[in-house]
């Protein structure tokens, strides 16, 4: 049994795993290696163990794949925001078309799976970014944590996100040293931008409630910065404060416009969103006799963009916050057959005396929980457009529709994620007759 600390020379890996490892298979014991790609050679130290599996960094590459990117940034792989980043991007969606096609193939013998759809933009494309903020030798840095491990690795690029965030960050984090009530308090950084309108949203979590006085007026200077809050803990309950409110902070999906709370659920790249929705809606064939249920409806972006094609949208979601967005959002975009309710999903569908033409699905990674399972085989929806981003609950999830008369007539992966091994996934069952 390995140790932390400890060395592992001239090891060899053979393949990736599912989260962007090298795998190193010994008796009893694999290796999941961080940066080290099929064929590599490296010396390794182990980060993290247990009696069955190791995480190892590399401390010495003897012997590179060709398909290593030379000029890559380090930082980035360590702190696990691109994992992916040392391969070809034609290699990353190779990866991940493989990914898909061995866990389906394996658990749900379908074999028609589209060809992936590749991200418009593969660097730069984040709408949404977090930094974990610490205080050393009274400087404040920004940081991500190291993946298996309680390190951090300091922020020193942010070449996922959009050009607005790098641009106003970059100004913001050379200024932060000059607020007292932030050092040994600053936590977190969030920021969101909105790629339709360039605007800004930032929240700065902190351990206690900050003094707004000066900040404000230093953070007023930055024209497209439209909302600031900041969220600390009282007893172990979440506080908001909003420091700036300038408009509503709104975004677009097709032809469709957002207002969007600074905790609401958006896709991260909006782009790739655009095409993701097409092929759900191509899919569906809905009609304008439709009665559609969209469930974990957020903040209403798929139910409204499907709307204006069928005769009723019903969204369901937990959160209230978001519903009275997706109310609003409705409004904004002069849709008025949408309507949303807050609550428990498998209480309010019970309510439905209508019978359910197509139900849209887009749950969270831990995919369909079983009582809403049990519900949409209640309801026996004619038609489920499910849209994932965890490529091993939809396997699990399928495979019990397909056990109870569906059958799985569409599946395409979706690079939503670039550098990363995230991967999205649309899909379209259909009722048997």
């Amino acid at each position: 049994m390995y140790r932390v600390g400890d060395v592992v020379e001239n090891i060899k890996t053979n393949e990736l795993s599912y989260e962007g490892y090298g795998v190193v298979r010994l008796e009893n014991h694999t290796i999941f290696v961080e940066n080290l790609l099929p064929d590599e050679i490296a010396d390794i130290v182990i980060k993290k163990t247990n009696s069955k599996i190791s995480y190892a960094r590399i401390i010495k590459l003897i012997k590179k794949s060709k398909k290593r990117i030379k000029d890559i940034n380090d930082p980035l792989i360590l702190s696990g925001i691109a994992p992916l980043a040392h391969l070809p991007y034609n290699e990353q969606l190779k990866f991940k078309e493989n990914v898909v096609k061995n866990l389906v193939n394996r658990n749900l013998n379908f074999l028609t799976i589209e060809k992936i759809k590749e991200s418009p933009d593969t660097w730069n494309y984040r709408n949404k970014i977090k930094l974990i903020c610490q205080t050393v030798n009274n400087k404040i840095t920004c940081a991500n944590y190291e993946k298996q491990t309680n390190f951090l690795v300091e922020k020193t690029s942010l070449d996922l996100a959009q050009k607005n965030i790098i641009d106003f960050l970059n100004i913001f984090l050379e200024k932060i040293n000059n607020f007292a009530s932030l050092k040994h308090n600053l936590e977190e950084i969030i920021i969101r931008n909105s790629f339709e309108e360039n605007n800004l949203i930032l929240v700065l979590k902190t351990k206690n409630e900050i003094d707004k006085k000066h900040l404000s007026l230093f953070l007023n200077n930055f024209q497209n910065l439209v909302q600031v809050y900041n969220t600390y803990s009282i007893k172990n309950k979440l506080r908001v404060k909003q420091i700036i409110y300038k408009k509503d902070f709104v975004d677009k999906i097709n032809d469709l416009n957002f207002q969007i709370n600074w905790n609401s659920f958006f896709q991260i790249n909006n782009k790739q969103t655009s095409h993701l929705y097409k092929s759900l809606i191509d899919q569906m064939n809905f009609k304008t006799s439709d009665l559609v249920i969209d469930a974990f409806c957020g903040i209403g972006t798929i139910g409204l963009s499907v709307a204006k094609k069928v005769k009723k949208v019903i969204g369901f979601e937990i959160v209230p916050e978001a519903v009275v967005n997706a109310k609003n959002n409705a409004k904004i975009n002069n849709i008025q057959n949408a309507f949303f309710i807050a609550g428990n999903v498998n209480k309010t569908s019970e309510q439905l005396k209508e019978e359910i033409d197509k139900l849209i699905v887009d749950p969270p990674r831990e995919g369909i929980d079983k009582k809403f399972m049990s519900t949409i085989l209640k309801l026996k929806p004619k038609e489920i457009g499910y849209i994932s981003c965890n490529p091993h609950t939809f396997v699990r999830d399928a495979k019990i529709l397909i056990d109870n008369e569906y059958e799985l007539n569409y599946l395409k992966p979706f690079d939503m994620f670039p550098q990363t091994y995230h991967i999205e996934l649309s899909a379209h069952f259909k009722r048997k007759k």
